[in-house]
């Protein structure tokens, strides 16, 4: 395998990698996946099988809550609700102000404070292609371009 990487001034850059694969190794990656692959399929029927069980479950439980929910007022405490499931609805009123731990901005009137984190990143583009030697190997060529995203 080899590695080459053009940086020039601008603000892109790619690498060149050159990897060569016998026939033998070849084969028994095929081999590989295919023996993967019948594993593969009881595990995904049980693993299906289990996760609907678990969603009707869920569901049976939604029925349940919704069945049982008693209504209430935001004004006084009701003391015959205790212990059940409640709805009610009125205005947030906040205690204290809203306070972001790490940098100890705080705002008056607010609940909570939302932070946004933004990152400089890449994008990639690779281009291959591949030429079959003599004796069955096989010699793949990949360049990967990053420009700015």
């Amino acid at each position: 395998m080899s590695d080459s990487f053009d940086d020039g001034s601008t603000s892109a850059g790619s690498v060149t990698e050159t990897s060569t694969q016998g026939w033998g190794s070849r084969l028994a990656g095929s081999l590989g996946a295919a023996l993967f692959g019948l594993i593969l399929v009881p595990a995904a029927i049980v693993l299906l099988y289990w996760n609907e069980g678990r969603a009707v479950d869920a569901i049976r439980a939604l029925n349940r809550g919704a069945a049982s929910i008693v209504e209430v007022s935001a004004a006084a405490i009701d003391p015959g609700a205790d212990g059940k499931l409640v709805h009610m609805s009125g205005m947030m009123q906040p205690t204290r102000p809203a306070r972001d731990p790490v940098f100890g901005v705080t705002a008056e009137g607010l609940l909570r404070l939302s932070r946004t984190v933004e990152m400089y990143q890449w994008e990639e583009e690779s281009n291959s292609h591949s030429q079959q030697n003599v004796g069955g190997s096989k010699t793949t060529e990949t360049t990967y371009t990053y420009k700015r995203a």
